[in-house]
């Protein structure tokens, strides 16, 4: 009985050792953390005419690392998302890596990176995926549950007519490398999940932040644009934000304001949050007051937007803190505005 359990013990610490040793590797999302331009062969063409397919594309990859080693894969290419698949010029992609290329480079088993590509065709289109990108960096200055993100600069090779165009995109973080990374299981149809188990401070980070960039395209209750997360060590669920595009702050020319707010323009600000002044708000509101210094210089320099963007990104960030300042969340939420639309209505 004694050898048995010493025979399981040290089965154990075996793979426990083993488990150590690959979280030690670093994965493909980490050694891309550092590259800042790349290149991609694509049949462009052929994604975009079959991009409701679901078909995956080979590709391949290259790129510098930050210690100059030269990087060529052979991967595929889905594409991805809802809105911007149907409307931009290259749908949003999923990048996919073989598993035995990566272990044979000494990588982890996460194979997926998710690429925002550019919507439009033009030029303009970098102001936008910089400005996407700025609200997901932004949103780290506030909570250290987020989604990990890296601005590349992407040559895109058209493999089916040769020709080629540079542009900005965001790779981001596979979400279940983000669980694996937090400890914790997606939960993903947990809709109306009981949100008394889930942080509360996170709860109401999330809606605030969201209310100072001026994004509604998003939903707690749905799951919309939100990832939810259970620990493994059985503390409180968390939620991730992700897809800021629709947002004031982005104001991308193809974001659609929500009808249901009696919104005007993307600019324009919704708290969808509960407007009651708790110990949780009020904590948030000082974290929220905290980072201000933070924020606006993250924002001021950010180079790579024009200076009169990051001006105008600026004014509306200020914007916001003179709100709550105020304490007029009330004054914001979709209620409060549907009365007042009432009001003028009656008078």
């Amino acid at each position: 009985m004694k050898l048995k359990l010493v025979s399981l013990i040290i089965v154990s610490l075996f793979f426990y050792s083993f488990y150590q040793l690959d979280q030690a590797k670093p994965t493909i999302l980490e050694e891309l953390m550092d590259v800042k331009e790349m290149t991609l062969n694509l049949p462009l063409d052929s994604i975009i005419a079959l991009k409701n397919s679901g078909e995956l594309f080979a590709a391949q990859l290259s790129y510098k690392t930050k210690t100059k080693v030269k990087r060529h894969w052979n991967i595929r290419l889905k594409t991805r998302g809802k809105y911007r698949k149907r409307v931009c010029a290259i749908p949003p992609l999923s990048i996919r890596f073989s598993k035995d290329e990566l272990k044979a480079e000494g990588f982890r088993k996460h194979k997926k990176i998710k690429l925002v590509t550019p919507c439009l065709s033009n030029w303009e289109s970098n102001e936008y995926i910089l400005k996407e990108y700025l609200a997901y960096k932004l949103f780290e200055l506030i909570s250290d549950k987020h989604l990990r993100t890296q601005i590349v600069r992407i040559k895109y090779k058209n493999t089916i007519n040769n020709k080629s165009m540079k542009r900005y995109g965001i790779l981001i973080e596979d979400e279940d490398e983000m669980a694996d990374r937090f400890d914790a299981k997606l939960c993903e149809d947990c809709f109306n999940y009981n949100e008394s188990k889930i942080d509360q401070q996170i709860i109401r980070k999330i809606n605030l932040f969201q209310f100072m960039i001026g994004n509604t395209d998003y939903s707690l209750k749905l799951l919309r644009n939100i990832k939810l997360l259970i620990p493994n060590d059985g503390s409180a669920a968390f939620l991730v934000p992700y897809d800021f595009d629709f947002c004031g702050l982005v104001n991308a020319p193809y974001a659609i304001p929500d009808p249901n707010y009696n919104l005007k323009n993307c600019r324009e600000r919704r708290f969808l949050g509960s407007s009651e002044e708790d110990d949780y708000s009020n904590l948030v509101k000082s974290i929220f007051k905290e980072r201000e210094k933070d924020i606006l210089v993250y924002v001021d320099q950010f180079s790579k937007l024009s200076k009169a963007t990051r001006a105008d990104i600026l004014a509306y960030l200020e914007s916001f803190y003179e709100c709550i300042e105020k304490e007029e969340l009330l004054n914001y939420t979709p209620e409060n505005i549907r009365l007042k639309e009432l009001e003028k209505k009656k008078g």
